[in-house]
Protein backbone atom coordinates (compact mmCIF):
# COMPACT_ATOMS: atom_id res chain seq x y z
CA UNK A 1 0.00 0.00 0.00
CA UNK A 2 2.73 2.12 0.45
CA UNK A 3 3.63 1.76 -3.23
CA UNK A 4 0.33 2.91 -3.71
CA UNK A 5 0.14 6.28 -1.94
CA UNK A 6 3.87 6.76 -3.67
CA UNK A 7 2.85 5.86 -6.79
CA UNK A 8 0.02 8.20 -7.18
CA UNK A 9 1.76 11.52 -4.66
CA UNK A 10 5.09 11.28 -6.82
CA UNK A 11 2.73 11.57 -10.65
CA UNK A 12 0.47 13.91 -8.96
CA UNK A 13 3.81 16.12 -7.85
CA UNK A 14 5.70 15.59 -10.97
CA UNK A 15 3.07 16.82 -13.14
CA UNK A 16 2.76 20.07 -10.54
CA UNK A 17 5.81 20.76 -9.59
CA UNK A 18 8.11 18.59 -11.14
CA UNK A 19 10.63 15.69 -10.82
CA UNK A 20 12.79 16.75 -8.08
CA UNK A 21 10.21 17.81 -5.68
CA UNK A 22 7.83 14.59 -6.82
CA UNK A 23 10.76 12.21 -6.17
CA UNK A 24 11.40 13.79 -3.13
CA UNK A 25 8.52 13.89 -2.03
CA UNK A 26 7.15 10.23 -2.69
CA UNK A 27 10.59 9.03 -0.85
CA UNK A 28 9.65 10.90 2.03
CA UNK A 29 6.46 9.98 2.16
CA UNK A 30 7.47 6.48 1.97
CA UNK A 31 9.61 6.94 4.88
CA UNK A 32 7.28 8.64 7.08
CA UNK A 33 4.98 5.70 6.36
CA UNK A 34 7.03 3.34 7.42
CA UNK A 35 8.01 5.22 10.62
CA UNK A 36 4.34 5.46 11.61
CA UNK A 37 4.05 1.38 11.45
CA UNK A 38 7.48 1.92 13.59
CA UNK A 39 6.11 4.08 15.89
CA UNK A 40 2.93 2.23 16.83
CA UNK A 41 4.86 -1.30 17.19
CA UNK A 42 7.99 0.15 19.18
CA UNK A 43 6.32 2.69 21.36
CA UNK A 44 2.91 1.29 21.54
CA UNK A 45 3.56 -2.01 21.69
CA UNK A 46 0.94 -3.19 18.53
CA UNK A 47 1.57 -6.34 17.41
CA UNK A 48 3.20 -5.66 14.36
CA UNK A 49 0.97 -7.96 12.30
CA UNK A 50 -1.98 -5.73 13.53
CA UNK A 51 -0.08 -2.46 13.26
CA UNK A 52 0.77 -3.15 9.54
CA UNK A 53 -2.53 -4.74 8.35
CA UNK A 54 -4.07 -1.37 9.92
CA UNK A 55 -1.46 0.90 7.78
CA UNK A 56 -1.83 -1.19 4.95
CA UNK A 57 -5.60 -0.29 5.06
CA UNK A 58 -5.10 3.49 5.34
CA UNK A 59 -1.96 4.27 3.25
CA UNK A 60 -4.43 2.11 0.31
CA UNK A 61 -7.36 4.19 1.25
CA UNK A 62 -5.23 7.31 1.23
CA UNK A 63 -4.39 6.58 -2.29
CA UNK A 64 -7.76 6.19 -3.39
CA UNK A 65 -8.82 9.53 -1.57
CA UNK A 66 -5.67 11.37 -3.69
CA UNK A 67 -6.53 10.24 -6.77
CA UNK A 68 -9.94 10.26 -6.37
CA UNK A 69 -9.91 6.51 -7.09
CA UNK A 70 -8.19 7.11 -10.71
CA UNK A 71 -4.99 7.01 -12.21
CA UNK A 72 -3.08 10.07 -12.58
CA UNK A 73 -1.03 9.82 -16.18
CA UNK A 74 2.40 11.79 -15.94
CA UNK A 75 1.91 14.73 -18.55
CA UNK A 76 4.17 14.94 -21.37
CA UNK A 77 6.35 17.37 -20.48
CA UNK A 78 8.35 15.68 -17.68
CA UNK A 79 6.77 12.30 -18.86
CA UNK A 80 9.93 10.96 -21.31
CA UNK A 81 12.54 12.39 -18.42
CA UNK A 82 10.33 10.84 -16.05
CA UNK A 83 10.23 7.50 -17.47
CA UNK A 84 14.03 7.58 -18.33
CA UNK A 85 14.63 6.42 -14.73
CA UNK A 86 13.00 3.07 -14.69
CA UNK A 87 12.58 2.87 -18.37
CA UNK A 88 15.88 3.47 -19.20
CA UNK A 89 19.10 1.16 -19.72
CA UNK A 90 22.80 1.58 -18.62
CA UNK A 91 24.92 1.62 -21.41
CA UNK A 92 22.06 0.66 -23.47
CA UNK A 93 22.37 -2.58 -21.90
CA UNK A 94 21.72 -3.49 -18.85
CA UNK A 95 18.04 -1.72 -17.86
CA UNK A 96 18.09 0.70 -14.83
CA UNK A 97 16.06 -1.51 -12.29
CA UNK A 98 18.44 -4.65 -12.56
CA UNK A 99 21.21 -1.44 -12.07
CA UNK A 100 18.78 0.12 -8.51
CA UNK A 101 17.70 -3.65 -7.63
CA UNK A 102 21.59 -4.94 -6.99
CA UNK A 103 22.97 -1.54 -5.68
CA UNK A 104 20.17 -1.66 -3.16
CA UNK A 105 21.08 -5.63 -2.12
CA UNK A 106 24.78 -4.32 -1.72
CA UNK A 107 24.05 -1.87 0.53
CA UNK A 108 21.90 -4.15 2.65
CA UNK A 109 24.68 -6.82 2.68
CA UNK A 110 26.72 -3.63 4.38
CA UNK A 111 24.56 -2.61 6.37
CA UNK A 112 23.29 -6.14 7.90
CA UNK A 113 26.69 -7.42 8.18
CA UNK A 114 28.99 -4.25 8.63
CA UNK A 115 27.19 -1.89 10.64
CA UNK A 116 26.69 -1.76 14.50
CA UNK A 117 22.83 -1.14 13.80
CA UNK A 118 22.79 -4.42 11.62
CA UNK A 119 23.99 -6.43 13.74
CA UNK A 120 21.49 -5.27 16.31
CA UNK A 121 18.83 -6.43 13.66
CA UNK A 122 19.97 -10.06 14.07
CA UNK A 123 20.38 -9.69 17.73
CA UNK A 124 16.34 -8.41 18.50
CA UNK A 125 15.38 -10.94 15.72
CA UNK A 126 16.63 -13.55 17.71
CA UNK A 127 15.76 -12.46 21.01
CA UNK A 128 14.44 -9.29 21.47
CA UNK A 129 14.48 -9.76 25.48
CA UNK A 130 17.74 -10.94 25.83
CA UNK A 131 19.04 -7.69 23.53
CA UNK A 132 17.26 -5.44 25.52
CA UNK A 133 18.95 -6.82 28.89
CA UNK A 134 22.13 -6.48 26.90
CA UNK A 135 21.62 -2.77 26.63
CA UNK A 136 20.07 -2.61 23.18
CA UNK A 137 17.71 0.15 22.48
CA UNK A 138 15.57 -2.22 20.79
CA UNK A 139 13.01 0.89 20.30
CA UNK A 140 15.08 2.84 18.45
CA UNK A 141 16.90 -0.06 16.23
CA UNK A 142 12.60 -1.09 15.25
CA UNK A 143 12.24 2.42 13.95
CA UNK A 144 15.25 2.18 11.98
CA UNK A 145 14.01 -1.03 10.16
CA UNK A 146 10.40 0.16 9.49
CA UNK A 147 11.85 3.46 8.14
CA UNK A 148 14.13 1.97 5.94
CA UNK A 149 11.37 -0.84 4.85
CA UNK A 150 9.24 3.17 4.31
CA UNK A 151 12.08 4.18 2.01
CA UNK A 152 12.74 0.69 0.04
CA UNK A 153 8.73 0.66 -0.51
CA UNK A 154 8.89 4.10 -1.96
CA UNK A 155 11.83 3.48 -3.99
CA UNK A 156 10.44 0.26 -5.82
CA UNK A 157 7.41 2.81 -6.01
CA UNK A 158 8.86 5.39 -7.98
CA UNK A 159 10.55 2.72 -10.33
CA UNK A 160 7.49 1.46 -11.25
CA UNK A 161 5.73 4.43 -11.80
CA UNK A 162 8.54 5.45 -13.97
CA UNK A 163 8.10 2.37 -16.02
CA UNK A 164 4.62 3.06 -16.73
CA UNK A 165 4.73 6.49 -16.23
CA UNK A 166 0.97 6.65 -14.33
CA UNK A 167 0.26 6.99 -10.56
CA UNK A 168 -2.05 3.90 -9.63
CA UNK A 169 -3.74 3.68 -6.57
CA UNK A 170 -4.00 -0.25 -7.35
CA UNK A 171 -0.44 0.02 -7.30
CA UNK A 172 1.57 -2.82 -5.63
CA UNK A 173 -1.57 -5.66 -5.05
CA UNK A 174 0.11 -8.52 -3.10
CA UNK A 175 3.52 -7.20 -3.38
CA UNK A 176 3.47 -7.81 0.66
CA UNK A 177 2.67 -11.60 0.38
CA UNK A 178 5.16 -12.00 -2.89
CA UNK A 179 8.26 -10.34 -1.02
CA UNK A 180 7.41 -12.93 2.12
CA UNK A 181 7.66 -15.43 -0.08
CA UNK A 182 10.66 -14.69 -1.85
CA UNK A 183 12.40 -13.64 1.80
CA UNK A 184 10.88 -17.26 3.07
CA UNK A 185 12.33 -19.07 0.36
CA UNK A 186 15.97 -17.46 0.50
CA UNK A 187 15.95 -18.69 3.88
CA UNK A 188 15.46 -15.70 6.39
CA UNK A 189 13.25 -17.79 9.71
CA UNK A 190 9.98 -16.02 10.17
CA UNK A 191 10.78 -16.35 13.80
CA UNK A 192 13.87 -14.08 13.48
CA UNK A 193 17.97 -13.99 13.75
CA UNK A 194 18.68 -15.93 10.87
CA UNK A 195 18.56 -15.03 7.10
CA UNK A 196 20.02 -12.24 4.51
CA UNK A 197 19.94 -10.28 1.38
CA UNK A 198 21.65 -12.67 -1.13
CA UNK A 199 19.94 -15.76 -0.22
CA UNK A 200 16.12 -13.24 -0.74
CA UNK A 201 18.29 -12.91 -4.01
CA UNK A 202 17.85 -16.01 -5.18
CA UNK A 203 14.57 -16.61 -3.46
CA UNK A 204 13.01 -13.75 -5.35
CA UNK A 205 14.60 -15.16 -8.92
CA UNK A 206 13.47 -18.62 -7.95
CA UNK A 207 10.09 -17.31 -7.35
CA UNK A 208 9.57 -15.07 -10.50
CA UNK A 209 11.13 -17.65 -12.90
CA UNK A 210 8.86 -19.78 -11.80
CA UNK A 211 5.90 -17.49 -12.20
CA UNK A 212 7.05 -16.24 -15.40
CA UNK A 213 7.80 -19.85 -16.56
CA UNK A 214 3.92 -20.79 -15.76
CA UNK A 215 2.41 -17.98 -17.19
CA UNK A 216 4.31 -18.61 -20.81
CA UNK A 217 2.79 -22.52 -20.42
Amino acid sequence: SIVALVSVLTAGLVNRYGLAVGIGAGVLAGVVAGLINGVGVAYFRLPPFIMTLAAMTAYRGAAFIYSSGKPITVESGVAERFNAIGGGYLLDVVPWPIVYMLALFVAGHVFLRRTRIGVYVYAIGGGEEAARLSGLNVRRVKLIVYGLSGLCSALAAIVLTSRVTVGEPIAGQMYELEAIAATVIGGTSLSGGRGGVWGTLAGTLILFVLLNIFNIM
